[in-house]
């Protein structure tokens, strides 16, 4: 089946790509200080696999109003990084 709004769909991967650079530029070590950095503890570790809320959650979020049926179309995303396979830098 074709998504029928791959704009939210490249929206939605677009936002999982820059919250795990986000991840990536928090943490990575640093050559200088030569220790990993560190997040706050407001801050989500999320992924590798991300999946998109389910209508329940949606209309949970809403506070029961409509759920726009696009949301209902976006797929599972996986992300290979660094950030959660550190392996592949050898």
């Amino acid at each position: 089946m074709n998504n029928p709004h791959p704009q939210f769909q490249l929206q939605w991967e677009s936002e999982i790509v820059e919250y795990v650079q986000f991840l990536w530029e928090k943490t990575r070590t640093r050559s200088k200080r030569g220790e990993p950095g560190k997040l706050g503890v407001n801050v989500p570790l999320l992924g590798p696999r991300f999946m998109p809320a389910l209508y329940l959650h949606i209309q949970k979020q809403s506070g029961g109003g409509a759920v726009e049926p696009k949301v209902q179309y976006l797929k599972p995303l996986n992300i290979v990084h660094l950030f959660y396979y550190p392996q592949l830098a050898q």
